[in-house]
């Protein structure tokens, strides 16, 4: 049995398809950014049936049993701290049945994060890389696997139980660690109030997680406004989506078509519609005064990139390539108080 493992998970940014992603079958292209967290789960010998975690973002350690998360319910999580650690645990306590949860050797879960800066988070999706590494660190102590579609399954469903909402591609995207083309799956259009046990009864029809390989001769930058913005409270906005699922479903195709092309001026056009199908479809404020000025940047050096997730703050990123260099953005975006982090 190895006692120790050690692993890598990342933020994430949309590059195409946004809130329209939410309905199940809709398409998206997610890619992961190299700001994430690291996670290190230790087993112990010496007592059994106990998880202790450990972060850089807490003070104080996080203690609890198996026999105390055999009884979490959906209401324990919807207040208090490390709720999406307890729905992590919940889930996996549910899916995984054939354990021996009471003489499982105790485990010790310690995660440092770069998905924080002086000034605040940067929005690259740090609730779904927490989720995702305990599932993983859970998988790998106990299971010893690294089953990264059943990390996501489980991840998935404790990340919405905690939030309610979203499409789960940043769970993906943290699971996989590459950049995917996805829909999210049938279950989230049941519109129920779920409960952990729901696991094993979920229809992950429709769902699809798609590996693409990012051209070898592309580089990519986040450009951060320092204004971290909250997916949850702009889909509680009650935006009529219905408008945005045909030319997004175009778009993101497009964009899924110019990667495996490596043909960049098609990806720059596919970019530009689906934000531009955003900018008329979302309400007022999706663009704050700084993704503004980053959209006028990209415009005014021909460079492809896009606002990405949520709007109403967050992040941006831009897209180069051998005729197109990023340097002119990075210049730029400082002189704008933006930043741009490669």
């Amino acid at each position: 049995m190895n006692n120790k493992h050690r692993f890598h998970i990342p933020g994430k940014l949309f590059l195409a398809g946004e809130y329209a992603v939410t309905k199940p079958g809709q398409p998206a292209v997610l890619t992961p950014v190299d700001r994430g967290l690291q996670i290190e789960a230790n087993l112990s010998a010496g007592s059994t049936g106990q998880i202790i975690l450990r972060s850089d973002q807490y003070e104080a350690a996080y203690q609890t049993s198996w026999a105390a998360v055999s009884a979490i319910r959906a209401a324990d999580l919807e207040t208090g701290s490390w709720t999406f650690v307890r729905a992590a645990m919940a889930v996996f306590y549910q899916s995984q049945q054939q354990l021996d949860f009471d003489n499982l050797p105790t485990v010790e879960l310690t995660i440092s994060s770069s998905m924080k800066a002086k000034e605040g988070k940067l929005g690259l999706g740090s609730s779904a890389a927490v989720t995702v590494a305990i599932v993983l660190a859970l998988h790998a102590a106990h299971l010893e696997d690294d089953d990264r579609l059943a990390v996501f399954k489980e991840a998935a469903f404790a990340h919405y139980l905690v939030q309610g909402s979203g499409s789960l591609g940043d769970i993906a995207t943290a699971a996989f660690n590459q950049t995917i083309f996805y829909q999210a799956p049938a279950w989230l259009a049941d519109q129920k109030a779920f409960e952990p046990s729901d696991f094993t009864n979920l229809d992950w029809s429709l769902l699809a997680i798609d590996a693409l390989e990012w051209p070898s001769n592309w580089s990519f930058a986040i450009v951060a406004s320092r204004q971290p913005a909250s997916t949850r409270k702009a889909l509680a906005q009650k935006i009529d989506l219905a408008p945005l699922f045909e030319p997004s479903k175009k778009a993101v195709l497009a964009v899924k078509q110019a990667i495996e092309a490596s043909d960049y001026e098609a990806l720059k056009k596919a970019l530009n519609e689906n934000q531009q199908l955003l900018i008329e479809t979302l309400p007022e404020g999706y663009q704050t005064e700084k993704l503004a000025t980053f959209l006028q940047l990209l415009d005014r050096l021909d460079l492809a990139g896009k606002i990405s997730g949520a709007g109403f703050g967050d992040n941006g990123f831009v897209v180069g390539d051998q005729a197109h260099s990023l340097f002119p953005m990075k210049t730029a975006a400082r002189v704008a108080g933006l930043t741009v982090i490669d």
